[in-house]
Protein backbone atom coordinates (compact mmCIF):
# COMPACT_ATOMS: atom_id res chain seq x y z
CA UNK A 1 0.00 0.00 0.00
CA UNK A 2 1.31 3.43 -0.94
CA UNK A 3 0.31 6.39 1.20
CA UNK A 4 0.26 10.03 0.21
CA UNK A 5 3.22 11.87 1.68
CA UNK A 6 0.95 14.87 2.33
CA UNK A 7 -2.36 13.67 3.75
CA UNK A 8 -1.19 10.23 4.90
CA UNK A 9 -4.10 8.39 3.26
CA UNK A 10 -3.79 5.48 0.85
CA UNK A 11 -3.20 6.56 -2.73
CA UNK A 12 -5.76 5.42 -5.23
CA UNK A 13 -3.93 4.51 -8.41
CA UNK A 14 -4.46 6.92 -11.26
CA UNK A 15 -2.89 5.67 -14.48
CA UNK A 16 -2.83 9.18 -15.93
CA UNK A 17 -0.26 10.26 -13.36
CA UNK A 18 3.11 10.08 -15.05
CA UNK A 19 5.36 12.12 -12.79
CA UNK A 20 7.06 9.96 -10.15
CA UNK A 21 6.61 12.74 -7.58
CA UNK A 22 2.85 12.78 -8.17
CA UNK A 23 2.72 9.03 -7.57
CA UNK A 24 3.76 9.74 -3.98
CA UNK A 25 1.11 12.43 -3.60
CA UNK A 26 -2.56 11.62 -4.17
CA UNK A 27 -4.35 13.47 -6.95
CA UNK A 28 -6.59 15.47 -4.57
CA UNK A 29 -3.45 16.78 -2.78
CA UNK A 30 -1.89 17.62 -6.15
CA UNK A 31 -5.11 19.46 -7.06
CA UNK A 32 -5.13 21.32 -3.71
CA UNK A 33 -1.64 22.67 -4.34
CA UNK A 34 -2.19 23.30 -8.06
CA UNK A 35 -2.86 27.02 -7.81
CA UNK A 36 -0.94 27.56 -4.60
CA UNK A 37 1.76 25.13 -3.60
CA UNK A 38 1.85 26.75 -0.16
CA UNK A 39 -1.45 25.11 0.84
CA UNK A 40 -1.56 21.48 1.96
CA UNK A 41 -2.97 19.20 4.64
CA UNK A 42 -1.34 16.63 6.88
CA UNK A 43 -2.69 14.15 9.43
CA UNK A 44 -3.31 15.75 12.82
CA UNK A 45 -0.56 14.62 15.19
CA UNK A 46 0.10 14.88 18.89
CA UNK A 47 2.59 17.69 18.23
CA UNK A 48 -0.32 19.75 16.85
CA UNK A 49 -2.40 19.50 20.01
CA UNK A 50 -1.06 22.61 21.72
CA UNK A 51 -1.99 24.95 18.87
CA UNK A 52 -5.31 23.18 18.31
CA UNK A 53 -6.13 23.59 22.01
CA UNK A 54 -5.38 27.31 21.77
CA UNK A 55 -7.66 27.66 18.77
CA UNK A 56 -10.46 25.56 20.26
CA UNK A 57 -10.28 27.57 23.48
CA UNK A 58 -10.84 30.84 21.64
CA UNK A 59 -14.48 31.94 22.08
CA UNK A 60 -14.46 33.43 18.56
CA UNK A 61 -14.05 29.86 17.31
CA UNK A 62 -15.96 27.69 19.78
CA UNK A 63 -19.02 29.97 19.93
CA UNK A 64 -20.40 28.06 16.93
CA UNK A 65 -19.47 24.56 18.16
CA UNK A 66 -22.39 22.37 19.08
CA UNK A 67 -20.71 20.50 21.93
CA UNK A 68 -18.39 23.10 23.44
CA UNK A 69 -19.36 26.18 25.43
CA UNK A 70 -16.11 26.89 27.29
CA UNK A 71 -12.35 26.63 26.79
CA UNK A 72 -11.02 23.08 26.95
CA UNK A 73 -8.54 21.75 29.47
CA UNK A 74 -5.34 20.08 28.29
CA UNK A 75 -6.52 16.82 29.89
CA UNK A 76 -9.86 16.86 28.02
CA UNK A 77 -8.12 17.66 24.77
CA UNK A 78 -5.56 14.85 25.05
CA UNK A 79 -8.27 12.37 26.10
CA UNK A 80 -10.29 13.31 23.01
CA UNK A 81 -7.24 12.88 20.76
CA UNK A 82 -6.28 9.51 22.21
CA UNK A 83 -9.83 8.11 22.11
CA UNK A 84 -10.71 9.04 18.52
CA UNK A 85 -12.33 6.32 16.40
CA UNK A 86 -10.14 4.74 13.74
CA UNK A 87 -12.68 5.75 11.07
CA UNK A 88 -12.32 9.44 11.93
CA UNK A 89 -10.06 11.67 9.81
CA UNK A 90 -8.43 14.79 11.27
CA UNK A 91 -6.11 16.99 9.21
CA UNK A 92 -4.03 20.06 9.94
CA UNK A 93 -4.32 22.74 7.26
CA UNK A 94 -0.98 24.35 6.38
CA UNK A 95 -0.49 27.59 4.48
CA UNK A 96 2.80 29.38 3.82
CA UNK A 97 4.62 26.93 6.12
CA UNK A 98 2.26 27.69 9.03
CA UNK A 99 -0.43 25.61 10.65
CA UNK A 100 -3.60 27.63 10.11
CA UNK A 101 -6.58 25.37 10.77
CA UNK A 102 -8.16 21.95 11.08
CA UNK A 103 -10.53 19.97 8.89
CA UNK A 104 -12.06 16.70 10.04
CA UNK A 105 -14.49 14.03 9.00
CA UNK A 106 -16.03 12.14 11.91
CA UNK A 107 -17.12 8.53 11.97
CA UNK A 108 -20.67 9.88 11.56
CA UNK A 109 -19.53 11.42 8.21
CA UNK A 110 -19.88 14.93 9.61
CA UNK A 111 -17.27 17.45 8.50
CA UNK A 112 -15.91 20.19 10.72
CA UNK A 113 -13.54 22.94 9.68
CA UNK A 114 -12.11 25.99 11.35
CA UNK A 115 -9.23 28.35 10.68
CA UNK A 116 -7.53 29.27 13.93
CA UNK A 117 -5.17 31.72 12.24
CA UNK A 118 -7.43 34.71 11.60
CA UNK A 119 -4.87 36.32 9.29
CA UNK A 120 -5.78 33.83 6.53
CA UNK A 121 -9.54 34.40 6.66
CA UNK A 122 -10.84 35.48 3.28
CA UNK A 123 -7.96 33.83 1.36
CA UNK A 124 -10.05 30.89 0.09
CA UNK A 125 -8.22 28.40 2.28
CA UNK A 126 -11.33 26.96 3.91
CA UNK A 127 -13.04 26.61 0.53
CA UNK A 128 -10.10 24.84 -1.07
CA UNK A 129 -9.60 22.62 1.99
CA UNK A 130 -13.27 21.62 2.09
CA UNK A 131 -13.27 20.87 -1.64
CA UNK A 132 -10.13 18.75 -1.07
CA UNK A 133 -11.83 16.76 1.71
CA UNK A 134 -14.94 16.14 -0.40
CA UNK A 135 -12.80 14.91 -3.30
CA UNK A 136 -10.35 12.89 -1.20
CA UNK A 137 -12.98 11.18 0.94
CA UNK A 138 -15.70 10.92 -1.72
CA UNK A 139 -16.07 7.23 -0.91
CA UNK A 140 -17.54 8.36 2.45
CA UNK A 141 -20.33 10.28 0.69
CA UNK A 142 -22.82 11.52 1.68
CA UNK A 143 -20.99 13.95 3.95
CA UNK A 144 -22.85 16.19 6.38
CA UNK A 145 -22.21 19.48 8.16
CA UNK A 146 -24.11 21.03 11.04
CA UNK A 147 -23.84 24.80 11.06
CA UNK A 148 -25.17 27.26 13.61
CA UNK A 149 -27.81 29.47 11.98
CA UNK A 150 -25.85 32.61 12.87
CA UNK A 151 -22.57 31.38 11.37
CA UNK A 152 -23.04 33.02 7.99
CA UNK A 153 -19.43 32.46 6.88
CA UNK A 154 -19.78 28.70 7.35
CA UNK A 155 -23.21 28.61 5.71
CA UNK A 156 -21.73 30.36 2.67
CA UNK A 157 -18.67 28.05 2.71
CA UNK A 158 -20.68 24.84 2.67
CA UNK A 159 -23.15 26.10 0.08
CA UNK A 160 -20.32 27.25 -2.20
CA UNK A 161 -18.76 23.78 -1.99
CA UNK A 162 -21.92 22.00 -3.12
CA UNK A 163 -23.56 21.19 0.22
CA UNK A 164 -27.34 21.49 0.18
CA UNK A 165 -29.67 22.20 3.09
CA UNK A 166 -30.95 18.85 4.37
CA UNK A 167 -32.68 19.74 7.65
CA UNK A 168 -32.99 22.60 10.07
CA UNK A 169 -33.94 23.34 13.66
CA UNK A 170 -34.37 26.64 15.45
CA UNK A 171 -30.59 27.01 15.93
CA UNK A 172 -28.90 24.60 13.50
CA UNK A 173 -28.82 23.89 9.80
CA UNK A 174 -27.76 20.49 8.51
CA UNK A 175 -26.13 20.38 5.09
CA UNK A 176 -25.51 17.35 2.92
CA UNK A 177 -22.92 16.76 0.23
CA UNK A 178 -23.42 13.89 -2.19
CA UNK A 179 -20.94 13.07 -4.91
Amino acid sequence: MTVCKRCGLEIRTNKSQKDAEHKRICQPCVDLAENDDQLYVSPLERDDLEIVLAWRSNPKIYRYFREQNNPLSWKEHVEWFESRNSDRYDFMIHYQDRRVGVISLGSDREVTIYLGDFSVHGEGIATRSLNWLCERLNDKSPIYAEVHKDNMNSIHLFQSCGFRLDAETESWKRYKYSD
